[in-house]
């Protein structure tokens, strides 16, 4: 898996922080002809797996997950993304989280046709996901282009905004979950933000 460096210093600790169990969001983080660049970017799509949080084991479970995945390798073609998200979010960290933060692993493009789903789960486990400290998500499909596949975190349960290109960043801790869709293909890009493990 690649491993992306993040600047130095990228936290900015506070006496408390209100940001700890809930996500923040940046409408417009890409715009439509970028979300679709992306869709169509390079590489076959494969069944996405998922990791089992006890033993660490990377397995395919269709009760816990159904969706399709393809890595984003940075080239010249897509090096812009990786630019950006370095910036933003090392940039929305120090604004809200102020996690220490080292790198972030290479963004994948998740495809959910009807059917799919991601069952409530956390980003956060043993081996390699024992040091992602935060998720990120952006939503690369028109709102109108599929039913259902609502982004919804506990213990809120309220469905997240559905806008094109709205970025969402969230502690790795935080239970979420793809509700099923329903019609259309849902598209999005994910990352994690990797550091020194939770104390």
């Amino acid at each position: 898996m690649a491993r992306i460096p993040l600047p130095e210093n990228s936290e900015n600790p506070g006496s408390h922080n209100r940001y700890l169990v809930r996500y923040v969001s940046l409408p417009g983080f890409l715009n439509p002809d970028e979300c679709m660049q992306l869709i169509d970017s390079k590489g076959a799509f494969h069944q996405a797996k998922v990791v089992a949080q006890q033993s660490g084991d990377v397995q395919l479970s269709l009760n816990e997950r159904k969706t399709d995945t393809k890595s984003i390798e940075d080239n010249p073609e897509t090096h812009w993304i990786y630019q950006r998200l370095r910036e933003t979010l090392v940039r929305l960290n120090r604004q809200t989280f102020c996690f220490q933060l080292k790198r972030f692993s290479a963004p994948e493009i998740l495809r959910y046709e009807p059917g799919g789903f991601y069952a409530p789960h956390t980003d956060l486990g043993k081996g390699e996901t024992s040091s992602r400290k935060l998720s990120a998500v952006a939503l690369l499909s028109p709102p109108e282009s599929y039913v259902g596949g609502e982004l919804v975190f506990y213990p809120r349960f309220a469905p997240c905004p559905r806008e094109q290109g709205t970025l969402f960043l969230f502690p790795t801790y935080l239970m979420h979950e793809v509700k099923p869709v329903n019609q259309g293909q849902r598209y999005t890009l994910v990352t994690w933000v990797h550091g020194p493990c939770l104390r």
